[in-house]
């Protein structure tokens, strides 16, 4: 065998062993994304299968492990439902006295129910304001009180300014 047939050997060689050790990397990529995927697949349903578990038959259950652990997830619940009742504060929401929906603290009536919103504002603070705050050109997908000029957000059915009912969407 001659020296460039023993070359074009051993390149051919090494190219098939490239060659065979990347598929062997793409398929040992491919295998190890559908076990993730499983995976993560599994824990959903686990999740499910808990939830349903705890929905439905938490009463019937005995197992001082399992009541612990429902016992944990209940104090987080809570704790969140105190933790985005701050953030909605900090964010300067409160809860309307009559419909129970969020309203910005610097509405005046609620926006959902037309609710005289009780404010933290003084008389002096009011007088002094006037006017609507934001007026100014509304989005298309805004309305526009016809008693005062604020601008609301499309789901508005009263002026949370005034109190008015708005009923005609500004195009």
């Amino acid at each position: 065998m001659g020296f460039f047939e023993e070359l074009s050997e051993k390149i051919t060689t090494g190219a098939n062993n490239i060659q065979n050790s990347a598929k062997k990397m793409s398929e040992t990529a491919k295998i190890n994304s559908e076990i993730n995927a499983n995976t993560n697949q599994i824990d959903k349903l686990m999740k499910k299968i808990g939830v349903a578990v705890k929905a439905r038959l938490m009463d019937t259950i005995a197992d001082d492990e399992v009541l612990e652990l429902s016992d944990e997830i209940d104090k987080l619940i809570a704790r969140n439902g105190i933790l985005n009742e701050q953030l909605k504060e900090l964010r300067g929401f409160s809860k309307c006295v009559n419909c129970g929906k969020d309203v910005s603290a610097d509405s005046l009536f609620c926006p959902y129910c037309g609710t005289k919103v009780e404010s933290a504002k003084s008389a002096e603070e009011e007088a002094a304001d006037g006017e609507p705050v934001n007026i100014q050109k509304p989005a298309p997908t805004e309305k526009v009180c016809p008693s005062c000029g604020y601008i609301e957000t499309p789901d508005a059915l009263f002026c949370s300014s005034c109190g008015a009912r708005i009923e005609i969407e500004r195009k």
